[in-house]
């Protein structure tokens, strides 16, 4: 027999105005980021407490967001646009990270392990920024087969893969030692809106070394 039980309520339910398509805790799990597309914000509320930190206003939509691993940043990926990074701390805005070309499909963000390096894709594009030097031009690495849209990205444990796929199924597995090289492009046997989050994060998980053959990716 199966039981289900309904998990406690920790605090009262927060609500936010339009879709929210990511909500992330920070490294120490004191405070946590939920951004929300209709209303243009992402807020930041400590936690256990539920006290608002701050609330940061975009110009459009907040899809996703990423602390960095010491917690001190929060990325904010805005639809389109750029992505904002803020001090958690102090709720200020310290860079406004535009891409360099046409910034359509800009939807997700996410910082390496060791924080040295901010990744956004956008478009067929893959832009990496190196942290606390936000003016310098970003590393601009071509994905193959065309536009991402509604994709993700992330990187691995160790920081020696960052993985981007798309939401139909493509995967591209990029060498950060080698100079962020794309070293592997997968596609997937029935690609399906949606499925880009488990194809990023479960692949990247692993060194390339170590990847097994999955039945859903045939590599190209």
């Amino acid at each position: 027999m199966l039981l289900r039980q309904q998990a406690p309520v920790v605090s009262d339910i927060i609500r936010a105005k339009g879709c929210i398509w990511d909500v992330t805790f920070s490294p120490d799990g004191s405070s946590f980021a939920i951004p929300a597309t209709y209303a243009n914000t992402c807020t930041v509320i400590d936690f256990p407490s539920m006290s608002y930190r701050f609330k940061a206003l975009t110009s459009d939509w907040a899809l996703t967001a990423s602390y960095s691993p010491d917690g001190k940043m929060l990325a904010i990926a805005v639809q389109d646009t750029c992505v904002l990074v803020y001090r958690v701390d102090t709720g200020d805005e310290v860079a406004k990270l535009c891409p360099p070309t046409d910034s359509h499909g800009l939807s997700y963000t996410r910082f390496s392990p060791d924080g040295r390096h901010l990744a956004v894709i956008c478009d067929n594009h893959c832009y990496v920024w190196r942290a606390g030097d936000w003016t310098r031009d970003p590393i601009d690495i071509i994905i193959p087969l065309g536009r991402i849209d509604g994709g993700a990205v992330c990187f691995s444990a160790d920081g020696a893969v960052l993985a981007v796929a798309d939401s139909l199924g493509t995967l591209v597995l990029i060498s950060v030692a080698d100079s962020f090289k794309v070293v592997k492009t997968f596609r997937a046997v029935k690609g399906t809106h949606g499925t880009w989050t488990r194809f990023a994060s479960c692949i990247a998980a692993s060194p390339l070394s170590v990847i097994e053959p999955d039945p859903e990716l045939v590599e190209l």
